[in-house]
């Protein structure tokens, strides 16, 4: 029987070394730079629609598009990067391209505000 215990009392010990070896542990890090302002943007002639809402354009120091939204939870207004405009379209949506390659077209979501349904572009 003390053999039966001292192996149960190894076993247990040995299973906890081992899930503390994997335990992990973590702390947050910046996703890179600083926060970028919505309210930094220029604001161009150009809407764009998405639905029966149209909303307005903006435009980055380096020319990258974005409408503002306004987080329903925060309150606090972030931007919606919007691409370039295409030729193409989607079951009757525009479809816009970014500069990672990408295509998506827009819908309006619970909020109001338009997000992005990504494409493949089939060969």
């Amino acid at each position: 029987m003390k053999n039966f215990i001292v192996f149960i009392m190894t076993l247990a010990c040995i299973i906890t070394m081992h899930a503390m070896s994997y335990a992990q542990s973590f702390t947050e890090k910046s996703a890179g730079g600083t926060a970028f302002n919505v309210e930094s943007g220029q604001l161009t002639s150009h809407t764009m629609s998405v639905g029966d809402k149209s909303f307005k354009i903006y435009e980055t120091a380096n020319g990258s598009a974005y409408i503002k939204a306004v987080s329903s939870k925060s309150g606090k207004p972030y931007p919606v990067w919007i691409g370039q405009a295409t030729d193409y379209t989607h079951e009757g949506h525009p479809v816009r391209t970014f500069a990672s390659g990408s295509y998506a077209y827009f819908v309006l979501g619970k909020s109001g505000y338009p997000y992005a349904r990504w494409l493949e572009m089939e060969e």
